[in-house]
């Protein structure tokens, strides 16, 4: 294991290159505010964290807990790998799921049945974390 300089030096070279690439995001949204709304986008990243720190990551330490203590070691990683999966897919779903964005007046836009095509798509998931054996390739 490395020492802690070792550690600070990463911080320091993530921090020396984040920085800049955050001041041309916070550039980006307050130069173009008429298109991004620079309240909403606060309201939404300040949101999103808060969302992320108090619920999403809770959860995932509840959910891993559990999991340790109630699925069998040689299952637990496809158990793991599904469930990665599963909240990855159903992120991405969310919106089409939910029926935002959809407009009457604009057919086109979310035409599908997309509660059907995240079924399936999680099946294909957990049929995958079923079938395939640790350490094949």
């Amino acid at each position: 294991m490395r020492g802690a300089s070792g550690g600070r030096r990463w911080f320091w070279l993530g921090l020396a290159a984040g920085t800049p690439l955050m001041g041309i995001g916070v550039w980006g949204v307050l130069r173009d505010a008429a298109v991004t709304s620079p309240f909403n986008f606060a309201v939404w990243f300040i949101g999103g964290n808060l969302v992320h720190d108090f619920l999403l990551s809770p959860m995932v330490f509840i959910i891993g807990f559990v999991l340790r203590r109630r699925v069998p070691g040689r299952h637990l990683g496809r158990v793991q790998w599904g469930l990665v999966l599963s909240g990855i897919v159903l992120l991405f779903a969310a919106i089409p799921l939910l029926g935002l964005g959809k407009s009457r007046l604009e057919p086109t836009v979310q035409p599908l049945n997309y509660a059907l095509g995240i079924a399936v798509t999680l099946a294909v998931v957990w049929a995958s974390a079923l079938l395939v054996r640790p350490g094949s390739q």
